[in-house]
């Protein structure tokens, strides 16, 4: 059974690390294998994964999302940040 300190402490973790990866992959797009695999790791950990789902998978969802919408609206056919996006959730699915 794992203590309540390393409980928060993989919290605080998942807290500050998890939504700079999505930060990091849009300032540069080659880190999105690493990345995908440092998540894997929290989402792969019974104590991280629910914080994971929360804070990453659903925000990644939102923003796929409001990119879609953004593309369907638009003339453009093409958006980086919704190719990474997809991307990255692929890689995590």
């Amino acid at each position: 059974m794992k203590s309540a300190n390393f409980k928060e402490a993989i919290e605080q973790i998942c807290a500050s690390v998890v939504p700079d990866c999505l930060a990091l992959v849009e300032r540069d797009e080659t880190l999105i294998y690493s990345i995908a695999e440092l998540i894997t790791v929290f989402i792969s950990d019974s104590t991280a994964s629910a914080h994971v789902e929360k804070s990453l998978i659903d925000k990644l969802i939102a923003d796929l999302d409001t990119e879609l919408e953004g593309l369907l609206r638009s003339e453009e056919t093409e958006s980086n940040r919704f190719r990474y996006l997809l991307h990255l959730f692929c890689l995590l699915w």
